[in-house]
């Protein structure tokens, strides 16, 4: 096997096959033609051939195929370096939950369990407010009859304010047992239907807040820019009001259910 040195003076050794064709040092990764050495020449011939003959480069490898390898495995072969697929880096395998949960799992949960918890909120607090105008309509009644009275006997002389009165009570009479008493029964029927339906709107809170809990939670670890910053300071408001504001909670519901009790 000829040895030949490349542009940059390593030696190396070339079989015959790869004579006169471009090959790829091992070493420096140069490329170069690798020369043809000179043939032997007869006893006869007076001198050997010129130099250039001897180092004329023949047609390079074409892209048609690989030169075949030589026979004999040797221990320095001239290679064109080909990229091992084992040193190129994977780019790190993202599972389907990271890719896809926060978009098609938490904003969902977010929105539904947002409009759970309005509603509920809403629903709860139309009801109270209902109760609270029945009560002060009726209640209201009565004191815009009294003082519809009160300005009826100013300034009349005793008799004819006696008389009125008299006349005025009758009325106050028929009204108590009429649309007075329709008032009330409507005010306490409006709260015990208040406090019925109370409990299932505590319930549809309670499963908005744990749905919007969870989609803050799957979108604030799972998702990314801006709306995970959003969603982990949602997070922080959410466990702040539960562990430190619980208290102001529980005063804000007995508070709204002692306005449904009787006589308030």
């Amino acid at each position: 096997m000829p040895e030949v040195k490349c542009p940059n003076g390593h030696k190396l050794n070339v079989p015959d096959e790869y004579l006169g064709k471009e090959v790829r040092c091992a070493v420096c990764d140069a490329t170069f033609v690798a020369p043809q050495l000179e043939a032997p020449a007869p006893a006869s011939q007076p001198a050997p051939p010129s130099p250039a003959a001897a180092w004329a480069p023949e047609p390079t490898e074409t892209a048609a195929g690989p030169s075949p390898e030589p026979a004999g495995g040797a221990a320095e072969q001239p290679a064109i370096s080909v990229d091992s697929p084992v040193s190129q880096q994977r780019a790190p395998r993202r599972s389907f939950w990271s890719d896809f949960g926060g978009v098609q799992v938490g904003k969902p949960m977010l929105f539904g369990g947002l409009i759970l918890v309005v509603l509920a909120r809403g629903c709860d607090g139309l009801g109270i407010r209902m109760v609270g105008r029945l009560r002060a309509k009726a209640s209201s009644a009565s004191g815009r009859f009294d003082q519809q009275t009160a300005r009826m006997v100013r300034d009349k002389d005793p008799n004819e304010a006696n008389k009125i009165r008299n006349e005025r009570s009758k009325q106050r009479s028929k009204l108590m047992s009429g649309d007075w008493s329709n008032l009330a029964d409507a005010a306490t029927n409006a709260g015990a239907n208040h406090t019925m339906w109370s409990y299932f709107y505590q319930w549809l809170f309670l499963l908005g807040s744990i749905t919007l809990t969870l989609g803050l939670l799957i979108v604030g670890f799972h998702g990314s820019g801006a709306e995970r910053t959003i969603c982990l300071i949602m997070i922080a408001i959410v466990t702040f009001s539960i562990y430190i504001g619980g208290m102001a909670w529980i005063e804000a519901v007995t508070t709204s259910m002692s306005g449904l009790l009787p006589g308030r």
